[in-house]
């Protein structure tokens, strides 16, 4: 079974290439990858997962390296070049996952959106409401 890491890089390819299944040993330049899809994978990659990334390289260095460092499309973990480099699927997750990244955890700001949050009652709009205007 795929790891999460795994997993989403292989959603990722799948929407790039447009390819509905991608296996662990699927290759990327025989999908149809190419220089220019890489550097698709690459920004959606390094959008989806560079925060925790960052927080895993603050974990271990101080904190200035992780907000002066590149993990942008020409350098870091995310970098084109590396997926060029390491087409199979299975290999360019583990090498994500060796630099440390990670599926980033549901943000604090996400979990209380998601969560019901409790209305004063009386508050128009609610039922408590319409049961005292009554």
């Amino acid at each position: 079974a795929p790891t999460p890491l795994e997993a989403h890089v292989s959603s990722v390819w799948a929407e790039v290439l447009g390819v509905k299944e991608i296996g662990l040993y699927s290759n990327f330049v025989t999908l149809g990858g190419d220089s220019i899809k890489a550097l698709q994978v690459s920004r959606v990659l390094s959008t989806a997962l560079q925060h925790a990334h960052e927080t895993a390289r603050c974990g271990r260095h101080h904190p200035s390296d992780a907000l002066s460092a590149d993990y942008g499309l020409l350098g870091g973990p995310f970098a084109a070049t590396h997926l060029l480099k390491m087409p199979l699927l299975h290999r360019y997750a583990a090498f994500l996952a060796a630099e440390g990244v990670t599926m980033p955890k549901p943000a604090e700001s996400d979990a209380w959106t998601a969560s019901p949050v409790a209305v004063p009652a009386g508050h128009a709009g609610t039922a408590d409401a319409a049961a005292t205007d009554a």
